[in-house]
């Protein structure tokens, strides 16, 4: 891979992958939104040589006549809006998406591209279990349907395209300069405070990947990833939640309290296989490099600086 095109390249995960990529030598094209430069995000792509393409994603059809290049080698769709708590329900704006990942798809064609790469959510797999289907509760429903989509969809347009594809499934990313609500980090600030955190029981299973490490994983796909086979973006060490939990408080707040079964458990727990990242260490050599001891530490040094600044 000597070219590859990052869209939501100013996303936690998207900065990541810009950062492995350009690690390995890779020449970065990276799609942004219109409003980059004097948005929030700016600082993750701050250290970056990657050549910087301002698009709406509501323009990609058009994408390929704002790029530098006519050509390249890996395209990485990692731009998906209405993520937000208010807008994660709007069904018009999820299916949106779907359509915008399809032109994704139809402009990395257009460049000759070797492959498309998307990036599925691990509350996907929820969808394939009966209790799954039926949860009613659930507010992430429309938006998992949609990524289902993506996927589905994506497939059968990359196929009449002549394209690769692959719709990596990710779990849990964490790691410094996350913004949005995400476990790790909410816990992480809570125990800070000093405060006594209530929680489910954590008996379901879970898996963390670091934030390098998961780029990593992306840029490994892109380079050798197999049409036809699915890979899990996680750590490879899946366990009980409260085992993950008890280990982050002991590296920021060894004395806090984390009261497990305080609260009920809202979720579908999944099976270990939906966390196995065979298929990616046999194709890709993809092995994770931060425990996540030292994961949660630099996330507590990063969490610690940013309220010592004025």
């Amino acid at each position: 891979m000597k070219r590859a095109i990052v869209s939501g390249a100013a996303g936690f995960v998207g900065s990541a992958v810009v950062a492995a990529l350009e690690q390995h030598g890779v020449e970065v094209c990276a799609v942004v939104p219109p409003d980059f430069a004097t948005g929030p995000k700016q600082f993750r792509l701050e250290r970056s040589q990657a050549t910087i393409v301002e698009c709406d994603l509501r323009d990609y059809a058009t994408l390929d006549k704002l790029l530098p290049w006519d050509s390249a080698d890996v395209f990485y769709q990692l731009a998906w809006e209405g993520l937000s708590p208010q807008q994660i329900t709007d069904w018009s704006l999820q299916l949106e998406n779907v359509g915008w990942n399809m032109n994704a798809i139809v402009v990395a064609a257009k460049l000759g591209c070797k492959a498309f790469i998307g990036a599925g959510t691990i509350s996907q797999d929820e969808l394939a279990t009966a209790e799954g289907r039926r949860y009613q509760q659930d507010r992430h429903r429309v938006f998992r349907v949609a990524a289902q989509s993506c996927e589905d969809m994506g497939r059968s347009v990359a196929m009449e395209q002549g394209i690769s594809f692959f719709w990596p499934i990710i779990s849990n990313v964490y790691g410094e300069g996350e913004r949005m609500p995400r476990l790790v980090t909410n816990l992480c600030k809570s125990l800070l405070r000093g405060e006594s955190v209530a929680l489910s029981a954590g008996t379901q299973l879970y898996d963390f990947i670091y934030r390098s490490d998961a780029g990593e994983a992306f840029y490994r796909i892109g380079e050798y990833g197999k049409e036809g086979r699915r890979y899990n973006i996680s750590s490879g060490d899946s366990k009980p939640l409260k085992e993950y939990l008890s280990q982050l408080r002991d590296v920021v707040a060894p004395d806090s309290t984390l009261e497990f079964g305080a609260r009920p458990f809202a979720g579908i727990p999944l099976p270990k296989e939906s966390f196995d990242i065979t298929a990616l260490t046999e194709d890709t050599g993809f092995l994770p490099a931060v425990s996540f001891q030292e994961g949660v530490a630099r996330v507590r040094d990063w969490l610690t600086a940013s309220q010592s600044q004025p």
